[in-house]
């Protein structure tokens, strides 16, 4: 089987995937990044919610805490 000779080969160089193609596919298809900046745009909308007037003695790793 293809997939046991990929995983049982001892080079660890991405080209090597030229000689899978079953595992190329799934490496593209499972390392791939999704381009949203939905992720960003919400810790920026609880950033704001956190940050906020009444806060501004709040310190900078305080706000890192509360925000992650």
């Amino acid at each position: 089987m293809k997939g046991l000779q990929f995983l049982q080969d001892p080079s660890h160089d991405i080209q090597q995937l030229h000689h899978y193609a079953t595992v190329a596919k799934l490496f593209i298809k499972f390392n791939t990044t999704l381009p949203s900046s939905a992720p960003i745009e919400r810790l920026f909308t609880v950033a704001g919610q956190i940050l906020l007037p009444r806060r501004h003695r709040l310190q900078d790793d305080m706000f890192e805490i509360l925000l992650f």
